[in-house]
Order: structure tokens, then C-alpha cells, then sequence
């Protein structure tokens, strides 16, 4: 279930592909050390075992001290139940990491984490 919420932080639309991304999404829209962020930023692409592979990320956190963090959102990630891709997440965790980026994968659990913004999240389903 996809949609788009208005983004004060951004002044426009943004878009969101599940809930989780949604909710998600406003977590980046109140945190203050985030200045700004996009969903689905770039594609790249590498090669992967001899395949040429791509990657999209959910988002990209724009911190307000200049960092930069590529966020990818699952509603659960187990790495030994795929391993291809989470060889191909691996791959480019590293082309951030060389890029001076950080990346990390949350997790519908971390997303709806006790204390996790709950009371400015409540249009987002509970767990």
C-alpha cells in the first residue's frame, strides 16, 4: 500500500511504497539532525559475481553535519534466507562506505520500537 504524504521538511510530496516506508519516512521528517532526505535517490549499478547488478535504496538521509546515510527498509531481514541479495547489499554497502556514506538496513521491528516516536506516529499501524 503506497502513497504520498506532504513533507514540511522537503516542501513537496514524498512517496512511500508499504508502511513501513511511511512510517519510516516521518521518523525522518521529526528527527531535527536530519536536514533533509530522499526516497528512491539513485539508482547505481556493479558488478556482482559476474553480473551486472542494480540497486535502488528506499532513501537517503541528508544529516544537518554533512554525512550522508542510505537507509533500505524491510519489514523483516533475515541475510541467510536470500543470499543473493544480500550479497548485492552487501556489495553496495561497501561503494557507500567508499564513498564516504553510511548504510544500514531497519526493520518493521526497529521501525515500531517502543519509544520510536510513537506518539508523533499515530497515524501508523501498530505492530
Amino acid at each position: 500500500p503506497g502513497g504520498l504524504y506532504y513533507s514540511q521538511k522537503m516542501g513537496r510530496l514524498v512517496g512511500h511504497e508499504s508502511e513501513n516506508e511511511k512510517c519510516d519516512l516521518y521518523r525522518a521528517e521529526v528527527r531535527t539532525d536530519i536536514a533533509s532526505y530522499w526516497e528512491q535517490p539513485h539508482t547505481i549499478e556493479g558488478p556482482i559475481l559476474g553480473k551486472l547488478r542494480r540497486y535502488t535504496p528506499d532513501r537517503e538521509d541528508r544529516f544537518a553535519d554533512g554525512r550522508i546515510e542510505i537507509v533500505e527498509v524491510k519489514d523483516k531481514f533475515e541475510a541467510d534466507k536470500d543470499p543473493d541479495y544480500t550479497a548485492k547489499l552487501s556489495y553496495f554497502a561497501e561503494v557507500y562506505d567508499r564513498l564516504g556514506w553510511s548504510f544500514r538496513i531497519t526493520t518493521r521491528e526497529e521501525i515500531f520500537a517502543p519509544g520510536s516516536f510513537e506518539k508523533s506516529m499515530s497515524f501508523c499501524p501498530s505492530r
